[in-house]
Formats: structure tokens, C-alpha cells, sequence
């Protein structure tokens, strides 16, 4: 009986630790998509099945200030700083867990990124916005501000050209 109540304590435990990892990784996944196989916009790297210790230690420099990857040392350092201890080791294991998505290769040799003028306004944009608020950016509102200049810009085009 006692070796039941400890295997169903454990079992209860596990599962809870890897449903906050799950949990913890929602604010994640709106850069780096549902299952970790997004880009994060669009030039990191996927993160999908990453070793616990990797993403443990990219954490803790985002966090000590210390790595600046991409442009977003701002960006990750104000999220990475939302987590204690325990709950980087949730999110590390969680995302550890997840199957990377893998690209069929194609015989193009070219590597370049093709990027629109539109797509380096907004990635210009976004490190523009995570440089003035280390701690407290938060991309949906990045998001949302964006949105914002672009609906803006266009109904200033929209006038002007009217005037013609």
C-alpha cells in the first residue's frame, strides 16, 4: 500500500512539473511558436528538442545580462528574469521534450535570407523597443504598437494621396 501512495505521489509530481513547464512556455511560445519550431522572428534558431542544460544556460546569460544573440539580449533578459530557478527548469524541460520540426532539403544552393525593406523596419523596430524596456517589454505590446505606427503611416499615405 505504502509503495502505491509513494508511486502515485511521484507520478502526480512529474506530471504537475511538466504541466508548469507547459504552462510557463505559453508567454514563450509567442515568439517561438506553439511547439518551439518558430524562428523567433524569424532569425533565431528553433528551439524545439534543445538539451535541458543548453536552454538552462542561454536562460541564465539572457537573464545575467551576459548574451545579447540576434539583438534580443533586451527582449530575453526582461522574460528570462520573470522566472525563479525552478521555473527555467520546467520551461527547459518542457521545450527538451518537444520533436523539432524537421525541413525537407531542397537542392537550391542559396543561403540568404530574402528580407523585405517592411521586415527589417519592424525586426529595427522590435530591438529598438526591447533597448528601451529591458525589464518590462512584452511583444504583444511591441505587437500592438506596431500595428498601431502601420495603421498610422498608412492612413498619412491614404490623405496625401488623396490630395493629388
Amino acid at each position: 500500500m505504502k509503495m502505491k501512495s509513494v508511486l502515485f505521489i511521484l507520478v502526480v509530481t512529474v506530471v504537475s512539473t511538466m504541466a508548469d513547464g507547459e504552462l510557463l512556455f505559453k508567454r514563450c511560445a509567442v515568439c517561438h511558436g506553439e511547439q518551439a519550431e518558430k524562428k523567433s522572428l524569424g532569425v533565431s534558431a528553433v528551439i524545439a528538442g534543445w538539451k535541458e542544460e543548453k536552454i538552462i544556460e542561454r536562460v541564465l546569460a539572457y537573464k545575467a545580462g551576459k548574451l545579447n544573440q540576434y539583438g534580443f539580449g533586451s527582449m530575453m533578459g526582461g522574460q528570462a528574469t520573470k522566472l525563479d530557478d525552478k521555473q527555467m527548469r520546467e520551461v527547459a524541460h518542457y521545450i527538451s521534450t518537444l520533436t523539432p520540426v524537421v525541413t525537407q532539403v531542397t537542392n537550391d544552393t542559396s543561403t540568404d535570407e530574402v528580407v523585405t525593406p517592411e521586415q527589417m523596419e519592424y525586426r529595427k523596430f522590435i530591438r529598438e523597443y526591447f533597448l528601451e524596456n529591458p525589464k518590462y517589454g512584452d511583444i504583444r505590446e511591441a505587437n500592438r504598437l506596431w500595428e498601431s505606427k502601420s495603421v498610422d503611416k498608412n492612413s498619412t499615405v491614404d490623405k496625401n494621396s488623396t490630395k493629388e
